[in-house]
C-alpha cells in the first residue's frame, strides 16, 4: 500500500469514526430526554425481537 492510500484510510477510518461518536452522543441524550423516551426502547424492544441488524 502506497503512504497516500494509508493517508486516504486513516482519514477514512477517522471520518467513520467521528460519525459513530456523534450517533452515540444523540442517541444518548435522546435517552435522557423524557419527551422521546419511546423512541429508544421501541428500537431496542424490536432489536430483541428481530435481532442484530447486519453490518
Amino acid at each position: 500500500m502506497e503512504h497516500g492510500e494509508t493517508r486516504s484510510l486513516r482519514a477514512l477510518f477517522a471520518a467513520d469514526l467521528r460519525r459513530w461518536i456523534d450517533n452515540w452522543q444523540a442517541d444518548q441524550a435522546a435517552r435522557r430526554d423524557p419527551g422521546d423516551r419511546w423512541s429508544w426502547v421501541n428500537s431496542e424492544w424490536i432489536g430483541s425481537v428481530i435481532g442484530p441488524a447486519s453490518l
